[in-house]
Formats: C-alpha cells, sequence, structure tokens
C-alpha cells in the first residue's frame, strides 16, 4: 500500500511550477556543463530547459507527459530510499536504544506486573486550569 498517489491529472498550476523548476535545475546543469567545457550537453540541457520552460507556460498541457514521465521515473527512486532509510533510522537509532535500555533496566513506561495491586491507575498530581490550554508555552 503506498502512501502517495501519483497524480495523473495535473492542473495548469502544478504544470507551471514543474516546468519553471525544470527550466531552472536544467539550467543550472547546463551552465555547469559549459564552466567544464561540455559545450554540446550545456547547449542540449539550455535548449531543453528553454523548450519546456517555454512551453510550460505557454501551453501548460503540453508538458503533461514530460511531467508524468519525471514523476513516474522519480516515484520509484523515492519510494525505495524512504523505505531505507526508515531501516536504517530502525535499526541503526531506535533498535539500539530499545536494547540497551532493556540491558539496563529501564522502563520509561512502568510496565512491570505486579499481581497484588488491585488497579494500575496513576493518579495526576497536577492541577491545571482550563485557562492554562490556551497558554502552549
Amino acid at each position: 500500500m503506498s502512501l502517495i498517489k501519483i497524480n495523473r491529472h495535473p492542473t495548469t498550476k502544478d504544470l507551471r511550477v514543474f516546468a519553471t523548476l525544470w527550466f531552472l535545475f536544467l539550467g543550472v546543469f547546463a551552465v555547469v556543463a559549459f564552466q567544464r567545457d561540455l559545450t554540446l550537453l550545456a547547449r542540449v540541457l539550455g535548449a531543453v530547459a528553454f523548450a519546456v520552460g517555454l512551453m510550460g507556460w505557454a501551453k501548460p498541457p503540453s508538458v503533461r507527459l514530460i511531467y508524468l514521465g519525471a514523476v513516474l521515473v522519480t516515484f520509484p527512486i523515492g519510494f525505495v530510499l524512504s523505505h531505507v532509510i526508515l531501516a536504517i533510522v530502525y535499526y541503526l537509532v531506535i533498535t539500539p536504544i530499545g536494547i540497551l535500555m532493556r540491558l539496563l533496566g529501564r522502563d520509561p513506561l512502568n510496565r512491570k506486573f505486579d499481581p497484588n495491586r488491585k488497579s494500575y491507575w496513576e493518579p495526576k498530581t497536577d492541577k491545571r486550569t482550563p485557562a492554562s490550554y490556551l497558554r502552549q508555552h
């Protein structure tokens, strides 16, 4: 189940934003290529950046296929990277903290079972006025 849905019918505003970003990013890549003496690559990137940017502003539906292509190409990359990053954080940060807390006997939720207790209810000690909920800081 994916949490992100691919927008197959972007609005005119979405297409204009995409065309502007495409123009900016490819333009930057063209400048970098030009500075590294890759003139053919710089010209191609500059021409594509200019063409897509101009088409996106003049007639946004004309860049819809480019938009969908870019989304379909980058979606799997983002999907895999997000899962890899979550796994790294879970296994290299959360799990060692949990193991360390168990080894040290730390239980922040106070979940130890006591068969002699009638209830595990913990009475709240601080009394707050209704006005205090309006002061968040």
